[in-house]
């Protein structure tokens, strides 16, 4: 009994807290530069299902959860103003669309479509290692963080 409840108390403690997606693109835009972590714009419409498919087969999984970490999250609906500014501003002509943006607004790639879970995760690794190869943008912050030190 006692080793059922140290289980119960230490295994949600070993899973990834959900992912905190924001819906500005300002505060995204805020977040992604003081932490130095890219964006993932979601950029889906309520309508899409393969938008519904990505988020209930993809995005609320525990795999995704942990990739999301090294992330600034946006989720933008498409059929509003500033999510239709996005899909301008992105290029995207479908949905769901993902597209990475380093902290200093570049696009480092995009995911486009449904996609299989493991799919879309080796994919999104991909786009990942190549914005760690950004040395500009790692260079900067580093700077940021020196001038805000004084």
């Amino acid at each position: 009994m006692q080793t059922m409840l140290l289980l119960l108390f230490f295994v949600p403690a070993l899973h990834a807290e959900a992912p905190i997606w924001l819906e500005s693109p300002a505060q995204a835009e805020k977040a992604s530069k003081s932490s130095g972590k890219p964006i993932l714009v979601d950029l889906y419409a309520p309508w899409c299902y393969s938008c519904y498919y990505m988020e209930e087969h993809v995005l609320s999984k525990e795999a995704f959860a942990k990739a999301s970490q090294r992330l600034v999250l946006l989720k933008s609906d498409v059929d509003r103003d500033e999510g239709s500014a996005l899909k301008e501003k992105y290029g995207v002509i479908a949905l769901p669309s993902y597209v990475l943006v380093s902290p200093r607004g570049a696009v480092l790639g995009r995911i486009a479509g449904e996609q299989t879970e493991a799919d879309f995760l080796r994919q999104l690794e991909v786009l990942l290692k190549g914005a760690g190869q950004d040395l500009t943008d790692q260079a900067v912050l580093a700077l940021q963080q020196r001038l805000a030190a004084g």
